[in-house]
């Protein structure tokens, strides 16, 4: 199977690369290299543990089983390139482009910079002193801290300050192209200082995740602002992978958490850390799989939609615990453990929502929403303005790099708190420039 693998992994890098685009990407080529990540690579290293976990003992997994889990894979992207494409066809139009002065822009960048630092601040805070709150957030990601604090919420708008760090980069690059160094001088400085913070505060939340949006996220507004694709973006590429690979390690010796604490053992093998980092999909699809064979799989029919929304609203204003998502089955089928630690994948979900049927339909939603969604946001040309330019740049590459690995996630639960801070810029955004608009609307009156 890791010849076949490896000759599929070739086969999508080669239609996708000569797939007719408007730009040298655009979300189906995120959607693309995610997919390899969490399936394909798996699959040519034919990972068949995990460091906590013997995938093919547990469930017995024979070579039908694995003949099996790589057509649902292949079956899978053909489906969801074929819907996506079909999609894309339609509804496409020019970006309309608002003039937005330089002093509004940089003002802007620092509010949500500024409301992104106070939310990890408030977040930070209700754990208590720093030691203990790295310790009761690593046990938060591994699925073993029941608490829920007061402002657990507000962790959800900690990435304000990702999505501060893509913009400003953004409207620093426009600002060379036109010229204007003189504006770029500080924009960069303010760049810098944002993208340092960031990479200080996301290693006390220890995720891997907040790293690789971000640094997809600078690499793409590269990439569309200079329209090429340089060598040092593999390098910077590889450099980011290999370090998250072994960023357990790194979290485990910076915070200072003594080894017996830890609930899953830091490995120094690469392939091990691999797994962790970017195997869960694919154990998760081996797993069910074999379920789904033994007919022993309790399907959801779609609930987990329903519940996402559910999860937004604060817990006391029910009466009742909102029933668990797709992720704790999945956990629990895996681990035997029930928690949200493992989503199971974009395939998986669909499985466990309906089998076969499910995941067509599970493929076809997914797919013909993220088409429809890069028809809305697509870049079909730039303004002469660089902070309108800028900003949608910077919000169409890290909405790009959001909304994509949510939806490989598989839990809409896992999605909708993805996508809640890019959803709440857009929405801010556009308030402030309707009042922007009155107040300009309102001094031209009083002029006249």
């Amino acid at each position: 199977m890791t010849i076949i693998y490896a000759i599929i992994f070739c086969l999508i890098i080669i239609i996708e690369y000569r797939r007719i685009k408007s730009k040298k990407w655009d979300y189906f080529t995120v959607f693309t290299i995610l997919y390899l990540l969490k399936y394909v690579l798996p699959g040519i290293y034919d990972l068949r543990y995990i460091s906590y976990i013997d995938i093919e003992q547990q469930f017995h997994l024979n070579l039908t089983d694995n003949l099996i889990v790589f057509i649902l894979i292949s079956f899978s992207y053909v489906l969801f390139r074929t819907i996506y494409i079909f999609f894309d066809k339609r509804n496409m139009h020019k970006v309309a482009y608002s003039s937005i002065s330089h002093i509004i822009n940089i003002k802007r960048i620092l509010l949500f910079s500024a409301l992104g630092l106070a939310s990890f601040y408030i977040y930070f805070l209700q754990f208590g002193d720093t030691g203990n709150t790295a310790f009761e957030i690593y046990l938060a990601r591994a699925g073993a801290n029941p608490y829920r604090g007061q402002f657990v919420f507000l962790k959800h708008f900690i990435p304000l300050l990702t999505i501060s760090c893509v913009l400003s980069y953004s409207y620093y690059l426009f600002l060379v192209k036109d010229g204007l160094r003189y504006k770029s001088k500080y924009v960069i400085i303010i760049t810098t200082l944002i993208f340092f913070l960031i990479i200080f505060l996301y290693i006390y939340l220890g995720g891997r995740s907040h790293y690789l949006k971000l640094i997809f996220s600078l690499l793409l507004v590269y990439i569309t602002v200079r329209n090429k694709i340089a060598w040092w973006h593999i390098l910077i590429l590889c450099a980011s992978v290999t370090f998250l690979l072994f960023f357990d390690s790194f979290y485990m010796y910076f915070l200072g958490i003594k080894s017996n604490y830890i609930i899953k053992p830091v490995s120094s093998n690469l392939i091990d850390n691999f797994v962790r980092a970017f195997g869960h999909s694919y154990i998760s699809l081996k797993a069910v799989t074999h379920l789904y064979l033994e007919d022993v799989i309790n399907y959801r029919y779609f609930i987990d939609y329903i519940l996402a929304i559910l999860y937004l609203i604060p817990d006391k204003i029910f009466s009742f615990s909102v029933p668990s998502t797709v992720s704790y089955i999945n956990t629990y089928h895996l681990l035997g453990v029930y928690s949200s630690t493992v989503p199971p994948g974009l395939i998986a979900s669909g499985i466990y929502f309906g089998g076969l049927p499910g995941l067509t339909i599970n493929i076809f939603i997914s797919a013909a929403f993220l088409s429809w969604l890069n028809n809305k946001m697509a870049l079909h040309g730039y303004s002469k303005i660089s902070e309108a330019s800028a900003y949608n740049v910077g919000i169409y590459s890290v909405s790009g790099i959001y909304f994509c690995m949510g939806l490989m996630n598989g839990d809409p639960r896992v999605f909708l708190f993805d996508i809640l801070p890019i959803c709440f810029f857009i929405v801010a955004v556009f308030i402030l420039d309707k009042i922007n608009i009155c107040v300009q609307k309102s001094s031209h009156n009083n002029l006249s």
